[in-house]
């Protein structure tokens, strides 16, 4: 059974309210561009636009505050990834065009810290690698072959055997693979720090405005609760709720991800776990965990099985802002599995977010072919932090309509492929997603049945 989640409750976050609450639209109003969506993607483009055409008209529409969404709903790991692992595109693209893809999400992450260093934004950032754990020899092997591709293709990477991995890690793994270009922060202060910064260049924000729908024409206009808003260019940076708004629909498919929290540490309790480095980790399973110390010493362990909803009356969107309270169990039995000596601290938060995936796990980026006039940015497939927040960049080349760089890559596009509609969707999808966590369950079990036949063989040896 799901339960609704309260968008507006970040707390997990930031325990503060937002000094810089911004009013709705109310009446008829217009702007030379209109973006719907107040999270990373969103965000950034208003601030690249005013930024290289200071003066430019532009209003922000969110529907709850910003970084309601996804946004500000995630772990704050900022890290270089596109699609399923380099590996999977170097099959798709080749080797070449893998190695550019993924440049591109270094890139980014770089352009990502490129910002908060030059506009001073306090949203604790960290530069610290992220390490990819193996549990099982299957996963050392895979990790083994990332490793070595990143080598054959130029990118710096950290290998840590058993032996080496035990010096940075709290959690017993096999081995692990680093990825020295990376980061932590506060994804919610970062969307707070952003809208602050746009506001002070001219851009009109709004908060509580809900789009309800379009009206073709020139001016595009925008139907809002209490108005409207004619815009000569409507940038979308909706991610998984534009389906509800009629398009993409079958493309973009809503997934919510569960994340629990524990309260602060003392210093005695972090005492007990060997974490010299405070390296956060994710784990190389099918169904994965990942996890991270906050600033102030609390866990945050986010994983455990995506939860698909089928939306009520509506075969294509699928449901958004859910959560199920037996995801939430599992993690915390799977936490006190992975962090024995912390017994006795407690889980004080937890919370789940939308995430858009698409079929291919590429984002969409680009004027959308079923909407001409429309631009779109969205599909993070869980890579947001870095890919959402550098697509500003993109969009301010589409709409000062110029050629770049930045737009010679598969995720920019107008469409994405399709799914099934429900119920044929969420039958699939939950037989795919049992399918991964029955693979990953056989994987430990021949894994724990080795390694016990090793000790047994051992212990018989004169």
């Amino acid at each position: 059974m799901s339960v609704a989640i309260e968008r507006d409750d970040l707390s997990f976050w930031v325990e503060t309210p937002d000094e810089l609450p911004c009013a709705p639209l109310r009446g008829e109003a217009t702007a030379e561009i209109a973006i719907v969506g107040g999270g990373l993607a969103g965000l950034s483009a208003a601030y690249h636009l005013i930024q290289e055409r200071p003066g430019l008209d532009v209003v922000l529409l969110e529907a709850n505050r910003v970084g309601s969404g996804a946004s500000g709903r995630n772990t704050g790991m900022l890290g270089p990834r596109v699609g399923r692992s380099l590996v999977d595109l170097c099959r798709r693209y080749g080797e070449a065009d893998a190695r550019r893809l993924y440049q591109a999400t270094i890139d980014a992450v770089t352009q990502v810290k490129a910002l908060i260093y030059a506009e001073k934004i306090a949203c604790d950032l960290e530069e610290t690698p992220q390490v990819k754990a193996a549990m099982t020899s299957r996963q050392v092997d895979a990790l083994q072959a990332e490793r070595r591709m990143l080598q054959r293709l130029g990118f710096a990477a950290s290998w840590y055997d058993e032996r080496q991995i035990a010096g940075i890690s709290p959690v017993r793994y096999r081995a692990g693979l680093g990825y020295p270009h990376s980061g932590l922060l506060n994804p919610v202060r970062l969307c707070r720090e952003l809208k602050r910064i746009v506001v002070g260049r001219g851009v009109r924000v709004h908060e509580q405005t809900r789009v309800s729908g379009f009206t073709p024409g020139h001016p595009l206009t925008l139907a809002l609760p209490g108005g409207t808003l004619a815009a000569a260019r409507v940038l979308l940076a909706t991610d998984a709720y534009t389906p509800q708004l009629g398009l993409l629909r079958g493309q973009l498919i809503p997934l919510q991800t569960h994340v629990i929290q524990t309260q602060r540490l003392s210093a005695e309790q972090l005492g007990r776990l060997n974490w010299p480095g405070r390296t956060p980790f994710f784990e190389a399973s099918n169904i994965f965990n990942y996890y991270r110390l906050t600033p102030d010493d609390r866990i945050v362990f986010g994983g455990g099985r995506p939860l698909y909803q089928a939306a009520a009356k509506d075969r294509q969107s699928g449901a958004t802002d859910v959560a199920d309270p037996r995801v939430w169990e599992g993690q915390a039995k799977v936490f006190s599995r992975r962090f024995p000596a912390l017994a006795d601290v407690a889980i004080v938060r937890r919370w789940a977010g939308t995430v858009g995936m698409t079929l291919d796990h590429l984002p969409v980026v680009g004027e959308l072919a079923e909407a001409p006039g429309i631009l779109f940015a969205g599909g993070w497939n869980g890579h947001g932090v870095a890919l959402a927040t550098a697509s500003g960049a993109t969009m301010a080349d589409f709409v000062m309509r110029r050629r770049s760089p930045r737009m010679d890559f598969p995720w920019v596009r107008g469409r994405a492929p399709r799914v099934p509609p429900d119920p044929l969707r969420a039958l699939g999808l939950s037989a795919y997603l049992t399918g991964l966590g029955l693979a990953d369950r056989l994987q430990m079990l021949r894994e724990s049945l080795s390694r016990r036949g090793a000790r047994t063989a051992e212990g018989r040896v004169p």
